[in-house]
């Protein structure tokens, strides 16, 4: 998870500066704010998938000893 996970992460802050950034130069048109979101949109879905898709194998690998409640 955390080799998927960093890159996805590091690449959503930076898209995230990018659209701070477009704000603050006043540089921000509406086909830009669109994309802009949509790639920080995709990047989010993907790095959620990435988190709970390891969550959904954690079971997988878990003997009965680590699942018992007691």
């Amino acid at each position: 998870m955390k080799a998927s996970a960093i890159p996805l992460g590091k690449q959503l802050i930076e898209l995230e500066k990018q659209l701070n950034q477009s704000f603050e130069n006043q540089m921000i048109t509406t086909a830009s704010l669109k994309k802009l979101l949509q790639q920080i949109a995709k990047t989010t879905s993907q790095l959620r998938f990435v988190y709970l898709s390891t969550h959904l194998a954690t079971p997988k690998i878990l003997t009965p000893l680590h699942t018992a409640i007691q």
